[in-house]
């Protein structure tokens, strides 16, 4: 499984018994709340997701191998209707989880795939708290992807997020059950500034940014 599975709320579902439009209007009615997490279609060939905040629709995706690419929901949707095989999997997530996943395809990072043998994370991480950073990590393993979230130079953001989210590590946002077959290789690191998303107490300008950028690329060079 790529992303982090939150609360399974479907799992394993043949595609020909899943109604695709019941899914659409339920994510609207839960008894709990509207679905905010993601539907993951299994197609022999590659795997799609279709994105829920609060019941609505917002975004859907493609992994082919360990690629991921933004899709058109209507076009997700409408494969998922006229396939013969597959199998589906509905997962609650937490809504910072959500945004978080949604930055990797709608936002710029301040980088990007950078190998995490080429960091020194004790270094590095030491920086984030001195820039008191908000955002997150994005860490990629093949096809399988855990985020650490940020507030302030910390990573002890994520107390209130859905247990079934948290791995052994608690300030890690990870997957449970990883892909072994897609888990292959060196681990890439992923960095984006959500500071105004993750940390409204503390709002940065342009100016504070370009700063911030500029310190990143030393950190990327170990740079003191």
């Amino acid at each position: 499984m790529g992303f982090p599975k939150g609360l399974l709320l479907l799992k394993n579902a043949g595609i020909q018994y899943v109604h695709f439009d019941n899914i659409l209007n339920q994510a609207k009615k839960a008894r709990d709340g509207h679905l905010t997490g993601y539907v993951e279609i299994e197609y022999p060939e590659c795997v799609e997701y279709i994105f829920f905040n609060d019941g609505n629709t917002v975004s859907a995706a493609c992994r082919k191998e360990n690629t991921y690419n933004e899709h058109p929901i209507e076009k997700v949707i409408k494969k998922a209707k006229n396939s013969p095989q597959g199998t589906v999997n509905i997962h609650q997530i937490d809504s910072n989880l959500l945004h978080m996943i949604l930055s990797l395809f709608k936002e710029k990072p301040l980088f990007a795939n950078k190998s995490a043998e080429e960091l020194d994370m004790e270094f590095f991480f030491k920086k984030l708290g001195d820039l008191s950073f908000g955002g997150f990590l994005a860490l990629r393993k093949g096809a399988n992807y855990s985020f650490i979230m940020f507030h302030e130079g910390t990573n002890n953001a994520n107390d209130d997020l859905n247990d079934n989210n948290l791995n052994d590590n608690p300030d890690e946002i990870s997957d449970e059950s990883p892909d072994e077959s897609s888990n292959d290789g060196s681990e890439d690191i992923t960095l984006n500034n959500n500071n105004d998303r993750f940390n409204q107490s503390s709002q940065t300008n342009l100016d504070d940014i370009e700063k911030r950028i500029a310190i990143v690329q030393k950190i990327l060079n170990n740079d003191g």
